[in-house]
């Protein structure tokens, strides 16, 4: 077993502190928070679990890209990506069970986000030992819970093993084997009554305006003993919204002004009196600079 210490998880984070790898503020206190708590979590009963981590990362070798220049080719985890999913699903708590319950993800437009949210989605169904696992896209509408739901049914079309153990049907993917189902969730779409969610992924939640959607879903997982609340949004511009919330929340965590160890957060951002024209400021906001979202592009638009 690998150390926690010498883990891909840990190494990221330590470039990241260090100063090796270009990142803003709020990512570099999630990274030295990880760094702490390796140290000092063991009083407040939490401990990282390099196997555990390591499921997800392996998981998502055997899926595959679907679209644009990258189709075809198998996923590699940039280790960015390889930071937070390992995070979430490496923490446990002293009874063996997650730590990390509420996520939040804040990353710049064509960084992947809602790509890689299949892959832990596509875990919550085959390998996280629930039973009848459900699994929702959950966006405003239709349309955009639909972009993460489609991308996810053709992975599933693409790839050898995941076509042989899920059924892919119109509005619904079904898992025999666990009983589990993938479905859309979104105020003018499917009802959000009676849903027990195990694993919730919320598009585009700087969209989101509809208080009473998003504490309905988020309530109904509390049936569940280790279910995830998966946030994946680009910044806001309203900070008194529902992201601006979270996002807020998620920097009282990240500067110790709030201590919830049940909270992982993930905010890539430069600083607000940054340079538009340095390049720092792009990889900032940008962790897949130069893989999903080519710098000549950024360049174009900051000229």
């Amino acid at each position: 077993m690998v150390h926690p210490e010498d883990h891909p998880v840990t190494a990221y984070a330590r470039d990241v502190v260090e100063g090796r790898t270009v990142a803003g503020e709020l990512v570099t206190m999630a990274c030295a928070r990880h760094l702490s708590d390796l140290e000092t979590g063991a009083d407040r009963g939490i401990w990282f679990d390099p196997d555990a981590a390591d499921m997800i990362l392996k998981f998502a070798r055997i899926l595959r890209h679907t679209e644009g220049a990258l189709a075809g080719r198998r996923f590699e985890l940039q280790p960015w990506q390889v930071f937070r999913m390992g995070s979430v699903y490496g923490w446990k708590r002293a009874d063996g069970l997650r730590r990390f319950r509420n996520t939040y993800h804040q990353v710049g437009k064509k960084n992947g986000k809602t790509t890689d949210t299949a892959v832990p989605m596509l875990f919550s169904q085959l390998l996280d030992g629930e039973a009848a696992p459900q699994a929702y896209c959950a966006a405003t509408t239709r349309d955009q819970a639909g972009l993460l739901f489609r991308g996810i049914k053709r992975m599933i079309k693409h790839s050898p093993v995941l076509s042989r153990g899920m059924d892919v049907y119109r509005t619904q993917i079904e898992n025999p084997h666990t009983d589990g189902l993938i479905a859309c969730l979104s105020r003018d779409g499917n009802s959000s009554d009676g849903i027990n969610p195990h694993f919730l992924a919320r598009d585009e939640m700087h969209r989101w305006t509809d208080r009473e959607l998003a504490e309905t879903i988020t309530e109904s997982m509390i049936a569940r003993t280790q279910p995830i609340d998966w946030v994946i949004t680009t910044a806001g511009h309203d900070r008194a919204s529902l992201c601006g919330e979270l996002r807020d929340y998620a920097e009282s965590v990240l500067r110790g002004d709030v201590q919830d160890d049940r909270f992982f957060a993930y905010v890539a951002e430069p600083p607000v009196d940054c340079d538009p024209m340095d390049p720092r400021s792009w990889a900032m906001g940008n962790p897949n600079l130069d893989v999903s979202k080519p710098r000549a592009e950024i360049e174009a638009a900051a000229k």
